[in-house]
């Protein structure tokens, strides 16, 4: 019993560490130069107040789902695509919103 409140203890005190502040003035933003195979995503970290660069994951390529309260994607899926699990090959992988997804 003493453990599960010492683990909730703790977890309590790393949720309440991570706070947003309201004023992004206050938050120090290092510079993005984005490469060709890179998209600028505005104001992805640090709470919305800094961009960030993501490598551009093509159509039928390996990726990795988002994680909900995990950090911040450092990819993502180009336009149109979604990363989904595809179970007849057991990846998961960018497809189209309509795929019909069969490996060569």
């Amino acid at each position: 019993m003493l453990k599960i409140i010492l683990l909730m203890s703790i977890g309590i005190v790393v949720a309440e560490a991570i706070q947003c502040t309201t004023d992004c003035s206050e938050v120090c933003c290092k510079p993005v130069h984005c490469t060709k195979d890179q998209i600028l995503v505005k104001n992805a970290l640090n709470c919305g107040c800094c961009d960030q660069c993501r490598t551009i994951i093509r159509k039928g390529e390996r990726c990795n789902p988002p994680i909900f309260g995990g950090p911040p994607p450092t990819s993502q899926c180009e336009e149109g695509t979604s990363c989904t699990y595809v179970e007849n090959c057991g990846k998961t992988i960018c497809v189209g919103y309509n795929y019909d997804y069969t490996e060569d």
